[in-house]
């Protein structure tokens, strides 16, 4: 993304009601119901524009843009990622996260069920250690079927995010974008710099229709990414990636991937 476009979108965000991390708690939903938008980011000053009288944006140490860094961890053979790729409800994401604006640390494991519910657990680390303590071993053991034991970090990630509140209803908004790659192991880098990704978290299926007449009108439509699944696939190009491929194809044409 450009400066210019970069400082077109602060201008923009900076129209919108403030909301702070202490007003969150009622929109943190560490378990919740996800669906996700995948576009080119030359579309999102049109879309926040559209929307923004609807939303509040969360302001972190005065910046409506939150810098993030992630550590993702899997087993030798990607159990992780290939339970994913599989299709199977209950999978699990283990990954250490940095929220750079407010210093904080968190090892956090992702769930998703049989039912489609998204679940986060985590607890707080000193910093983005990637040694594992005793108290961390036994978190992961506790929240999932895997040992830290078995752990090895897989890819690294930096992206820039907005997070917006809807100002009635229970509903939070994501917008991840500037994303980046690095392979653990090979050091390979892959950036993504087209890419954007708008998130809508609810603790319910309710809709929010007005939303969904926004995004159809912008002609924005549901498209599955999970940030580490993809990461994988971009980075080592031999994995088996059969259920990614639609949506690879779709990210190609739109040139949000090369």
């Amino acid at each position: 993304m450009s400066t210019n476009s970069k400082n077109s979108i602060i201008q923009i965000l900076d129209t919108f009601e403030p909301i702070n991390l202490d007003q969150m708690d009622d929109v943190r939903f560490l378990k919740r119901m996800d669906i996700k938008y995948v576009f080119h980011i030359s579309r999102l000053e049109n879309l926040l524009n559209d929307i923004k009288k609807q939303y509040h944006v969360l302001f972190v140490n005065n910046s409506a843009i939150q810098e993030y860094e992630t550590v993702y961890f899997d087993t030798a053979l990607l159990d992780m990622y290939q339970q994913h790729h599989n299709g199977l409800r209950d999978r699990y994401k283990i990954r250490a996260r940095q929220y750079i604006n407010s210093n904080l640390f968190f090892l956090e494991v992702k769930t998703k069920n049989n039912k489609g519910i998204t679940s986060k657990k985590r607890m707080k680390l000193d910093s983005l250690d990637l040694q594992f303590s005793e108290k961390s071993d036994k978190f992961i053991a506790d929240k999932t079927p895997f040992f830290q034991a078995n752990l090895q970090t897989t890819i690294k990630n930096k992206f820039s995010r907005i997070t917006l509140v809807n100002e009635k209803t229970p509903e939070r908004i994501t917008i991840d974008w500037n994303l980046s790659f690095i392979n653990s192991t090979t050091g390979k880098e892959l950036a993504l710099p087209n890419a954007c990704i708008f998130e809508i978290k609810r603790n319910s299926l309710s809709r929010n229709r007005q939303l969904d007449q926004v995004l159809k009108m912008n002609k924005i439509f549901p498209s599955g990414f999970s940030k580490y699944c993809m990461g994988v696939a971009l980075l080592e190009p031999s994995l088996k990636m059969n259920r990614f491929k639609p949506n690879l194809h779709k990210l190609r044409k739109e040139e949000i991937i090369h």
